[in-house]
């Protein structure tokens, strides 16, 4: 198990490194101490084999970026990378502690070494090319409210024109680019977007990701690339399932376990066995953890993470993990930090 541990470590080292977190083997070993000792071996043996795959470091998230840029530069027909940024708008519409500022910072602070340009070379031909970039697309709220604002807003120039006005007419291009994108979450945006502002609006937008979770419940041959739970039928799940607050619009129940012949072809988990004692792990641990909250202020908390209130589901169950932090969608054992509960993850700016 120890040396499972260390392995782990050097895939998950810089996480938070720079804010002074210094991640080791003991770390990680009190981390799955907390489980039953049957478990640990079995539970660190299948993590080190999801991180390999879903682990970006500050190096493999940058890497991304830019293949993302050679990519969009190809598709959008243009000479080069640079030549594509000296026509780029970046949309920043979160607080400077949020993961959309601190990841165009770690890009600006990189454009030399990779480009040979700084930052004020980004958008000084034009700004024909608009790029939402942040690192994750889960629930797609906060995608889609960001994307709203600035489609409501009108442009800075002459015409004083609604940004959503001149896209249908294609003054530009929006690109939408996360590094981690939830197909369900990517569609609830798609949806959105065309109720919001129609389809010429909706059918101007393109989205790119680098790693993507297929857990769309209705789409053919998903992955489940993700913690999806088949109904382990216990009265203490029964008991936690039938308490879940959603409030006067519930929704998708139907969809809150697995189906036991989903997915058709095990290309995530060892294999199928080992999901599903994987998910049970977590599941359980999770409601475990919420068990001992007295109040639950937040009703959008489920054992296997964050998800749409009124989805009466488990939750997200992201496996995807980021060196400046974890999506809150990802199951509670990784990154909740109360009543005693050691986090593998500890997680800033989340309250």
């Amino acid at each position: 198990m120890k040396n499972t541990a260390e392995n782990i470590v050097q895939i998950i080292k810089d996480y938070h490194a720079k804010d002074g977190l210094r991640i080791d083997t003991d770390h990680v070993i009190k981390w799955v101490s907390q489980f039953d000792e049957a478990d640990q071996s079995f539970l660190l043996d299948e993590l080190l084999h999801i991180l390999k795959q879903t682990y970006f470091s500050e190096q493999r998230t940058l890497d991304s970026i830019f293949t993302f840029f050679t990519r969009l530069t190809k598709d959008l027909k243009y000479k080069s990378p640079v030549a594509l940024l000296s026509n780029v708008y970046f949309i920043s519409s979160q607080e400077k502690e949020k993961s959309q500022t601190e990841i165009l910072n770690l890009l600006y602070a990189n454009l030399y070494q990779k480009y040979g340009i700084d930052k004020k070379y980004i958008g000084s031909q034009s700004k024909k090319v608009v790029i939402y970039l942040d690192d994750v697309l889960a629930t797609g709220k906060t995608t889609f409210r960001d994307l709203k604002k600035f489609l409501e807003n009108k442009s800075k120039d002459d015409t004083n024109t609604l940004y959503a006005d001149l896209l249908k007419t294609a003054k530009f291009d929006l690109v939408v680019y996360t590094v981690c994108r939830h197909s369900w979450g990517g569609a609830n945006v798609d949806f959105r977007i065309k109720q919001a502002f129609g389809e010429p609006v909706r059918k101007r937008i393109k989205y790119y990701c680098t790693f993507e979770v297929e857990n769309h419940v209705t789409a053919y041959n998903q992955k489940y690339n993700c913690v999806y739970p088949v109904n382990p039928n216990s009265d203490f799940v029964n008991e936690y399932f039938e308490r879940i607050d959603t409030g006067k619009h519930s929704k998708h129940e139907k969809y809150a376990f697995r189906k036991n012949h989903l997915p058709k072809q095990e290309t995530f988990f060892t294999s199928p066995a080992n999901r599903i004692r994987y998910e049970n792990i977590l599941l359980l641990k999770g409601i475990e953890i919420l068990n001992k909250v007295d109040t639950l202020n937040v009703k959008s908390i489920r054992p296997l993470g964050y998800t749409v209130k009124s989805h009466k589901t488990l939750g997200l169950g992201t496996q995807f993990f980021t060196w400046r932090n974890i999506p809150n969608n990802t199951p509670l054992v990784f990154w909740w930090e109360n009543r005693g509960w050691h986090p593998l993850f500890p997680v800033k700016n989340r309250g």
